[in-house]
């Protein structure tokens, strides 16, 4: 049996915290009205194929509707006026509508519309998972992030939501088939219309795409095609270990300007981690410098006993360039809020961003806020590390474990 991706379990153990806002969806229902007018559009936009001429289709959708073991009562579709090729599914209770665009009928093989049926009928699958919570979710979620006073983070968590819907129904594409090889081709057909394609090449040329810079999906609904067949490759070779490896596919680095519910959270204490390494000395923690790190977070106290971590310098090292660039600002706050410090803070944030791998984009933002030449901050440095240095405890605050 197919499993949601942990994102997918995440975002329901979430919303279900919210016990009001759960009650409500999970009692609301698809109305028989709503349900009939449906069914009418369809059938006005649409040619319904019939079971005995499309026996085979219809074959195909039973045979993905087995190896799924779900009770879905399939129909299927051909969509009038339009030549892309395109399939969507519209569920109506334990009715399954699978709509077919362009000629889809002629360029899959029979192997590979089995995929592309199990890839619909997925959908089916996901809904009905866990007594048809992870369907409220999905109600939920698109219902917030529709709303015209939700927050960018609400987008981007419903984007990711569909994003991972997808994969994982590419893996019940996996499932019905059971054939890596149809549903790869299946996949290259829909997106390139070609008869004849080559799936190891795709799959370097995938690799070579990633390997060239891995920032994450861009894709509104569905990944980018050379991402969903990664991503298919590298669960088909490791179904158990290979999770951790396409989280990075779809999302690539902590990005300050894609967060989503739990990025927010992960960037929050990230940014928290950091000032209580840039606060650590107790000289440095000033009026002025409390009120600071307290605007971040009412909260905040030092804490002595922290060091730069390697998990730390591996979570900032890895971070996208502008979450970087922002945990420098951050820095550089600390650096120069007291003035009645003078130099001496800047001694000691260097160093912490030396330690964290900072130093580079540091430097560049300490010369542009400043309006440095290379020379004058050259001096600035030794000056604020020579002051660091007379400090009589610096010694025994030091930001690495011994």
């Amino acid at each position: 049996m197919l499993s949601p991706f942990p994102f997918h379990t995440q975002l329901r153990d979430h919303f279900k915290q919210r016990e009001r806002t759960w009650k409500w969806f999970s009692e609301q229902q698809v109305k028989e009205e709503q349900a009939k007018a449906h069914r009418t559009a369809l059938l006005k936009n649409t040619y319904r194929l019939d079971p005995a001429t499309y026996a085979h289709a219809y074959a195909s959708a039973a045979q993905a509707v087995k190896a799924l073991n779900i009770d879905a009562q399939v129909t299927l579709y051909q969509e009038q006026n339009t030549a892309q090729l395109n399939a969507g599914i519209s569920i109506l209770g334990k009715e399954a509508h699978i709509v077919l665009s362009g000629r889809l009928m002629e360029l899959l093989t029979g192997k590979e519309l089995l995929a592309l049926l199990g890839h619909e009928l997925a959908h089916y699958l996901f809904y009905t998972l866990e007594d048809g919570e992870h369907e409220i979710t999905n109600r939920v979620v698109y219902a917030i992030a529709n709303d015209e006073r939700s927050e960018d983070v609400h987008v981007e968590t419903a984007r990711l939501y569909s994003l991972y819907m997808e994969l994982f129904c590419d893996r019940g594409a996996m499932l019905a088939a059971q054939d890596v090889e149809a549903v790869l081709s299946c996949l290259i057909k829909m997106h390139t219309g070609l008869a004849q394609v080559n799936t190891a090449s795709y799959v370097q040329q995938a690799e070579e795409v990633v390997h060239a810079a891995n920032d994450g999906s861009e894709g509104a609904t569905h990944p980018e095609n050379y991402l969903r067949c990664l991503a298919l490759h590298y669960w088909h070779l490791d179904p158990a270990g290979s999770m951790e490896r396409i989280e990075r596919l779809v999302r690539g680095p902590l990005d300050i300007n894609n967060l989503d519910l739990f990025r927010q959270k992960e960037l929050q204490a990230l940014t928290h981690e950091v000032l209580v390494l840039a606060v650590k000395p107790g000289w440095i923690f000033s009026t002025a410098v409390a009120a600071l790190c307290r605007s971040y977070f009412p909260d905040l106290k030092r804490r002595p006993d922290t060091f730069v971590t390697e998990t730390l310098r591996e979570q900032v090292g890895t971070a996208a360039k502008d979450t970087r660039n922002y945990l420098c600002y951050v820095l550089l706050d600390v650096a120069r809020c007291d003035s009645a410090q003078e130099e001496v803070p800047l001694g000691h944030i260097l160093e912490l961003a030396e330690l964290l791998g900072l130093t580079p984009e540091f430097d560049a933002i300490l010369r542009e806020e400043l309006k440095l030449g290379a020379r004058e901050l050259k001096q600035l440095k030794d000056r604020a590390m020579e002051g660091l240095s007379k400090m009589k405890d610096v010694g025994e605050e030091s930001l690495q474990e011994e």
